[in-house]
């Protein structure tokens, strides 16, 4: 379960990004499209064709909900 605070940032990125490319693909975009660290605890919404994504690392994990 992603916890959300007065100090969470929340980035939301307006092209669609491909899934297909696994976890490191989706932190590479974070890291070169959105200029932000993926384990900065910021949650990122990534979107696909048809519903919008959360991504956002816990501790060592990658989440998705």
């Amino acid at each position: 379960m992603i916890h959300l605070t007065a100090d969470t940032h929340i980035l939301v990125a307006i092209a669609h990004a491909d899934f297909r490319q696994g976890i490191d693909g989706l932190a590479a975009i974070c890291r070169h499209k959105l200029i932000q660290n993926p384990r900065s605890g910021t949650v990122f919404v990534l979107s696909i064709a048809i519903k919008p994504w959360c991504v956002h690392y816990h501790m060592t994990a990658l989440v998705f909900g």
